[in-house]
């Protein structure tokens, strides 16, 4: 992340680079801190536990590594589900009884948004961020 500064100053020049440069990346970090904690308690079951985020010096990087997280994220369309050659898909009604078939017509989820509404929420958060950054150095 470049900051620049006009002085005739050279000192004062780096110095208010490199503090204004450690700023940016506490109110960066502390924002992205948020984002991670807001996934973490808006994803479903385990999804949000797979989150991780890198603050680097040019760009922050969140993954969920999850094998779900893209379909709970935008949703799946219908579509057919069948058994491995050779075997069955089983699940369970409401009363435990197993049913076994050897393929379904599933319906299609719709997208539950975690990952961006975790984002959305934190947005209105960033000028605090900043400003707890500002008054920390």
């Amino acid at each position: 992340m470049a900051v620049r500064v006009k002085s005739n100053n050279k000192w004062h020049l780096r110095h208010t680079e490199k503090v204004t440069s450690k700023i940016i990346m506490h109110g960066l970090e502390d924002l992205m801190d948020e984002i991670e904690e807001n996934i973490k308690q808006k994803a479903p079951g385990s999804i949000g536990q797979h989150t991780s985020v890198t603050v680097g010096l040019r760009k922050v990087i969140v993954t969920n590594d999850h094998e779900a997280a893209q379909f709970v994220e935008f949703g799946t369309p219908a579509h057919k589900i069948e058994a491995s050659p050779g075997g069955v898909l089983r699940w369970f009604d409401d009363a435990g009884n197993p049913i076994f078939a050897k393929s379904v017509n599933h319906p299609g989820t719709d997208p539950n948004p975690f990952f961006r509404n975790a984002i959305d929420d934190a947005l209105d958060n960033i000028p605090e961020h900043f400003k707890d950054a500002i008054r920390s150095k």
